[in-house]
């Protein structure tokens, strides 16, 4: 599994790695990573020789270990350079169908399993250690950035900007650190449950109003009767 990915390998040998995880869920999926080290001319070597090894997009498909060919059978994410003066760096795109998601080479090789189902809803669930904390000391961070045109119904993010919604694992969380959230994806449904909320606020202050007409005819009528046993 690790030639898989030695591309992204080569980048956290490096002292003070932090990794950004993009998710754009839509009617496709796609993924924006970047991995970022700081320099270390020790290292140069390695990354030079892998900055051009291709990645397949799924943790399925064959690879060539010791060649930077493409097989034509197979998708790959696309990688470019981001280094500047203060580190060396990679950013990897790829863009999966739904039922393709869970075999996503970048996410199975940091995460391992994780759940991610669509039926009425979309759900996707990382309960389990980020194990890739334990596979590189030198990793310090990685940033989780979820957006999607259907509507959240419930999350566990750290934070939410607009409708990007962000989990933030470090050395000091990673073990306990969960990523939950879900998806209305049919907006009708989400219609339906408004408008099934909007009909019970409507019928409780219908019923409201007639208890209230109700009560003042009682007390309407009992005031003309007291008057009437007074006589």
């Amino acid at each position: 599994m690790k030639k898989i990915i030695l591309l992204v390998l080569c980048l956290f040998l490096f002292t003070g790695c932090e990794v950004t995880y993009n998710l754009d869920i839509d009617d496709k999926i796609n993924e924006d990573v970047t991995v970022f080290g700081d320099n270390d001319d020790s290292e140069y070597n390695m990354y030079e020789v892998y900055s051009v090894r291709p990645v397949p997009l799924s943790r399925f498909s064959p690879i060539q270990s010791e060649s930077d060919e493409r097989l034509d059978d197979v998708d790959y994410y696309d990688v470019k350079d981001i280094s500047n003066d203060d580190g060396f760096g990679l950013r990897f795109t790829g863009e999966f169908n739904k039922n393709d998601y869970t075999q996503s080479n970048l996410v199975s090789y940091g995460l391992g399993d994780f759940k991610f189902k669509e039926n009425e809803s979309i759900i996707l669930d990382v309960s389990n250690e980020v194990k890739i904390f334990n596979q590189f000391k030198d990793l310090d961070k990685i940033t989780v950035n979820i957006k999607s045109k259907y509507k959240v119904e419930e999350n566990n993010a750290d934070s939410v900007t607009k409708n990007v919604y962000t989990w933030v694992i470090t050395r000091d969380n990673y073990m306990d650190k969960k990523i939950k959230i879900s998806f209305v994806k049919d907006s009708s449904i989400l219609k339906s449950i408004k408008s099934n909320d909007s009909s019970m606020i409507i019928f409780a202050i219908s019923l409201g109003v007639i208890l209230l007409i109700m009560f003042i005819i009682y007390l309407f009528f009992r005031k003309r009767f007291n008057k009437r046993n007074a006589l």
